[in-house]
């Protein structure tokens, strides 16, 4: 009985791994549908494209066509809102005589579908395709102005890495704590061991400086084991757990985040 005990934890808690790392996508996609009434941006007569990604989905994009024909640029805006939220910033552009095409990925403005890390490079390609297709664009005179596309992919492989060794951390001590407290079956000692190794493993692999990686890990750590207490231990989080989980959180984001050199 013990045993069966032990093997449905575990099995409910590779569950949760499950979900926490294939689920956490949509903390660091924020789009924004609506747009956002630019009368700066309207002032360089955007001309409205839309083209397809190569999974068939319609995006959409601004194409600002300059007097000058100095280049063109491809404008990769960054993970929250849409194209009319970061335009402002590259229209210096085209007053400077560069054609300009900034578009929205997929789930973001009037693109179809839902942002994901491959779609979203997949769009990117699209976009690109579609650019040299664009009146005025010389082949030869091309750059690309990426925001966060790259920094993107980085971040969230990042993130879906502090929850892996988070939780292979809480799972190991959590099994631990079932057979020396509540006498659950010693059967638990075995994957106990394998999660706590794999959690040193997994320590091993994060790319930052030990000392920030263990800070930015224990804000992740922190907001995981509160939603354990609600998920496993089946007890519910108080408001002031919620809270502090939260600022944990938000610590983590400003050592994650922080200008790289």
């Amino acid at each position: 009985m013990r045993l069966s005990s032990g093997r449905n934890i575990v099995c409910t808690v590779l569950i949760v791994l499950f979900l926490l790392t294939t689920g956490c996508t949509s903390l660091f996609f924020q789009p924004q549908k609506e747009h956002v009434d630019n009368p700066i941006a309207k002032l360089f007569l955007p001309e409205d494209i839309f083209f397809k990604s190569p999974d068939g989905l319609t995006l959409h994009g601004w194409y600002f066509k300059a007097r000058d024909n100095r280049g063109s640029i491809l404008v990769l805006h960054g993970n929250a809102e849409n194209m009319s939220t970061h335009v402002n910033s590259v229209l210096w552009l085209v007053q400077e005589g560069f054609n300009v095409f900034i578009f929205d990925y997929r789930g973001y403005g009037k693109s179809e579908g839902k942002p994901t890390v491959q779609g979203v490079h997949a769009d990117a390609e699209a976009a690109l395709e579609t650019l040299l297709t664009l009146p005025g664009v010389d082949k030869e005179k091309i750059a690309a102005k990426q925001k966060d596309l790259v920094a993107l992919r980085t971040q969230l492989e990042e993130k879906r890495l502090a929850m892996r060794t988070a939780v292979a951390e809480i799972l190991g001590c959590y099994l631990v704590f079932l057979w020396l407290k509540q006498g659950k079956s010693a059967w638990l000692l075995a994957p106990a061991a394998a999660s706590l190794a794999l959690f040193a493993f997994l320590l091993t692999l994060h790319p930052a400086a030990a000392g920030r990686t263990y800070a930015a890990y224990g804000s992740v750590y922190i907001a995981l084991a509160i939603g354990w207490l609600w998920a496993i231990e089946g007890i519910r989080p108080s408001a002031w757990d919620i809270a502090g989980a939260a600022v944990a959180l938000g610590g983590m984001a400003i050592i994650v985040l922080q200008p790289r050199a």
